[in-house]
């Protein structure tokens, strides 16, 4: 692997061909368009093809032959039939209305928010699982909940007090 990326970086301007990236729908609105314009720049003879999967199905393209290169919001991934590189450790953040009485607190245990309600995208949402897997993790049970199928929507209900809306930083 090693040789492989030493030999691409010598010959950068040299480099052409298609390129078929396929990712979920949250790294394409957040986290991917400043990662394509940067390749972009930097290999200009490579043409991108860009095609947003579903989360549960991306690691599928990439046995099927359908993307290249994969970008996924998951835990660890241990394969022997695939090159992983993890690139960022996502971290997240509650946010509470000032009022509310976790906010004069300076520091919170996971066991400070049961009874409280969470505001969290649906199920099967990379964040929604995530959450709930760090949640099972400590053997934590938070309802109630109420579930969003977008980040917009989730954005627009943080004028409920009484509600910890969650969100990755």
């Amino acid at each position: 692997m090693d040789e492989a990326r030493s030999a691409v970086h010598e010959n950068d301007h040299l480099i052409s061909g298609t390129l078929t990236i396929s990712a979920n729908e949250v790294l394409c609105a957040y986290r991917l368009p400043t990662v394509f314009q940067q390749f972009r720049s930097r290999y200009p003879g490579v043409r991108l093809i860009f095609r947003s999967v579903p989360n549960q199905e991306l690691k599928q393209t990439l046995f099927e032959g359908t993307a290249d290169v994969v970008f996924m919001l998951d835990e660890g991934i241990l394969s022997t039939g695939l090159t992983v590189e993890p690139l960022l450790e996502e971290t997240f953040r509650f946010f509470v209305a000032p009022d509310h009485p976790l906010a004069e607190r300076n520091v919170l245990q996971l066991e400070d928010f049961h009874g409280e309600v969470f505001l969290v995208n649906e199920k099967g949402c990379t964040y929604r699982t995530m959450f709930d897997a760090r949640l099972r993790k400590r053997e934590l049970m938070i309802l109630p909940i109420w579930s969003f199928k977008m980040r917009k929507r989730l954005n627009n209900v943080q004028w409920l007090g009484s509600a910890s809306p969650f969100f990755p930083k």
